[in-house]
C-alpha cells in the first residue's frame, strides 16, 4: 500500500471525512478545502508519527507539507528517508 493510499484511507476512515470519494484526490486542498481543521490536523500528525515512526517537528507544521495528499506523502518520504541512501556526486 502506498503512502498516498494510506493517507486516503486515514482521511476517509479515521478523520470521518464523508464527502464524495471522487472529490478526494491526491491534489485536493486539505486545509484550504476545509477537510483538515486544527483538531483533525493533530489527529493526522499523531497518525503519521505512529504509522511511519518519525517525529513531526513544530517547524514542519507548515501549509506546504500538509496542503495535499501529494505534499503529505512527499513530506513523509523526506522525513523517513535514510540519509545514508543519498549519493554524493
Amino acid at each position: 500500500m502506498t503512502i498516498e493510499t494510506q493517507l486516503h484511507s486515514f482521511i476517509r476512515g479515521q478523520l470521518g471525512w464523508n464527502g464524495d470519494p471522487v472529490e478526494l484526490t491526491d491534489e485536493t486542498q486539505l486545509i484550504q478545502g476545509g477537510i483538515l481543521d486544527s483538531l483533525r490536523l493533530l489527529e493526522l500528525v499523531a497518525f503519521l508519527q505512529r504509522e511511519y515512526a518519525f517525529e513531526v517537528k513544530d517547524i514542519d507544521l507548515v501549509l506546504d507539507n500538509f496542503a495535499t495528499i501529494t505534499a503529505l506523502a512527499g513530506y513523509v518520504r523526506r522525513s523517513t528517508s535514510d540519509p545514508s541512501d543519498t549519493q554524493v556526486t
